[in-house]
């Protein structure tokens, strides 16, 4: 990594919550949430943009939004809505399982696992971080597919590539700051791929 990239991520990780707000929305966790809501506001607008002659043009915009989430079980869980809707449900499941697995050794070392914390941290290498260098982020993928899938199929490729780049840009920054502050970031790195491998080697 340049260095100008752990120039970069040292003041990145130096800011505030509230000198930094900017910087907060658009650290992955954040994106991805943003994803969410833009997938779940897309099902609450497809009324809008439905051809059908139910939509009656007195029925006010809130009454629309209102009638689609009463909607919203017998929308996802019937018909040909039902495989995507088990389909995501699995990707969400697995995601919570790669992230509660990413996150337990932060909980049992008591080391925040924020990615602006300024106090470099202990890496971890056992567990599924024998499997994976950026767990969290993998889960990242897995549960935004699963809503995706769920509630805006269509959208999804544009999500994800969106989700992808702050990842990405994300991890670059955290590599150059590891390799900087964790002499044995180098090793780990080497014999450990960046989102999963299924057998160890």
């Amino acid at each position: 990594m340049t260095a100008r990239n752990a120039h970069q991520y040292e003041i990145t990780m130096s800011g505030s919550v509230f000198s930094n707000i900017k910087a907060y929305l658009l650290i992955p966790p954040a994106v991805t949430g943003e994803c969410f809501l833009v997938h779940f506001a897309c099902y609450l607008a497809r009324p809008f943009f439905a051809e059908s002659n139910d939509v009656r043009p007195e029925e006010s915009p809130l009454s629309l939004i209102t009638e689609q989430f009463r909607n919203l079980p017998g929308d996802l869980l019937t018909g040909s809505a039902l495989p995507l809707t088990a389909l995501g449900l699995t990707l969400i499941t697995a995601g919570i399982i790669i992230a509660a697995l990413a996150l337990a050794p932060f909980i049992r070392y008591r080391i925040s696992p924020h990615p602006l914390s300024r106090t470099p941290h202990r890496i971890f290498t056992e567990g599924i971080y024998r499997r994976s260098r950026n767990p969290m982020y993998l889960s990242h993928f897995f549960l935004l597919s699963g809503w995706g899938l769920i509630f805006s199929p269509a959208l999804l490729p544009l999500t994800l590539l969106w989700v992808r780049h702050f990842l990405k840009r994300q991890i670059l920054m955290e590599e150059a700051f590891l390799e900087k502050n964790c002499p044995e970031y180098r090793e780990y790195r080497e014999r450990t791929p960046r989102w999963f491998r299924i057998r160890n080697s």
